[in-house]
């Protein structure tokens, strides 16, 4: 199932949780929304589950608009932060409520929480209560339970930050391929920008209720649209170049190069470039090596070029493994992979990013 967002606003007194958006989430995917707290991501899905009304706007399910309808009849699941489990029931009853709510026949809910329980591998804690299962377990029995019903569309509200790290990334693993064997159309609401990479098929980036930016997690990462997707995603090199210090021949001198500026309408440009865009080479600018990070498959280096830092990663942590701190290096970088945004608009650019750029100013993030 699709569904369509048209210029959907939420507003409390005069304040506005989320602001003009649309959106499209295609039939079985999963569209992630990601941003900082307060940014109106989970609002946004408890107007799409009908939990909470709209200010403005309309809501499509394929051709229908469901606008108005009651959450209870426009056939959503939610999986929600805490679980929402009764603690005194055992597994097979949490995961029946719903099914006998709508009354089912004992035969069919027997079955369909068997079934359920073996796709979320739970099959053989049926008898269990809730208060004797791990953080994971819980949750697999929350899905078990959002499945049962048979959902059109499986909403997600910050499903595992109550895990810890490594059963996090297992979940979220398993979430991802159980989605996939269902097919439904879900929606993921985090916070965590590596959940949010791993597991959706497309992000939707917020921030002050308006959407930022809309794309598959690589070319977020690679082109940003604007100056706070590209800060809230990933580590990264900002550089701001003062209007009055372009050159009349729109050249720049970046680090030890120059470079030719492309014919843009920009006034306040920032660059960015990723730190694995840098690297250690025999030719280029010189600086000192103020921290070297081994991260297991990367090592990070900030070098400090006059009073300027930049973070630079390198694959592999036996490249340059006899470099340490203090040392002088030379960095070099690819130009071809510079991203550059107005420095003052915070919302999407259309047009998107600008590349080959211009750099004076790194900040030190």
């Amino acid at each position: 199932m699709q569904i369509q967002l048209e210029n959907i606003d939420k507003k409390y007194d005069h304040v506005f949780a989320v602001k003009n958006v649309s959106l499209s989430v295609h039939d079985g995917e999963i569209m992630a929304l990601l941003g900082p707290s307060g940014c109106g991501k989970t609002t946004l899905l408890r107007m799409i589950s009908g939990l909470i009304p709209m200010t403005n706007g309309k809501i499509f399910f394929d051709d229908k608009d469901v606008s108005l309808l009651h959450a209870k009849k426009r056939n959503t699941a939610m999986v929600f932060q805490n679980y929402a489990l009764f603690p005194h029931l055992t597994v097979h009853e949490n995961v029946a409520f719903g099914l006998k709510i709508r009354k089912y026949s004992k035969k069919e809910i027997a079955d369909s929480v068997r079934n359920i329980l073996k796709a979320v591998e739970m099959e053989d804690y049926e008898n269990r209560r809730i208060q004797d299962l791990s953080g994971g377990q819980r949750q697999r029995v929350a899905l078990a339970r959002a499945l049962v019903i048979k959902p059109d569309i499986l909403l997600f509200d910050e499903p595992l930050s109550n895990l810890d790290e490594n059963l996090r990334v297992t979940m979220r693993t398993n979430i991802k391929e159980i989605q996939r064997n269902f097919g439904i159309t879900s929606i993921y609401v985090t916070h965590d920008q590596e959940e949010a990479m791993s597991i959706a098929d497309r992000i939707t980036i917020m921030n002050e209720g308006e959407i930022q930016q809309c794309d598959t997690p690589r070319n977020i990462y690679e082109t940003p649209k604007n100056l706070f997707t590209a800060d809230f995603i990933g580590k990264a090199n900002f550089f701001i170049v003062e209007t009055d210090l372009l050159n009349k021949d729109r050249t720049i001198q970046v680090l030890n190069r120059k470079i030719a500026l492309e014919p843009n309408t920009l006034h306040n440009p920032v660059a960015m470039i990723r730190p694995e865009y840098f690297k250690i080479s025999d030719h280029g600018t010189q600086g000192i090596v103020t921290l070297k990070e081994d991260l297991g498959a990367i090592t990070r280096y900030k070098i400090k070029i006059e009073e300027r830092y930049i973070f630079l990663d390198e694959m592999g942590s036996q490249l340059h493994k006899d470099i340490q701190i203090g040392d002088s290096v030379k960095i070099s970088f690819q130009e071809d992979k510079i991203v550059l945004f107005e420095k003052d608009v915070k919302r999407r650019d259309d047009s998107g990013p600008v590349k080959k750029s211009k750099i004076l100013v790194c900040t030190d993030r």
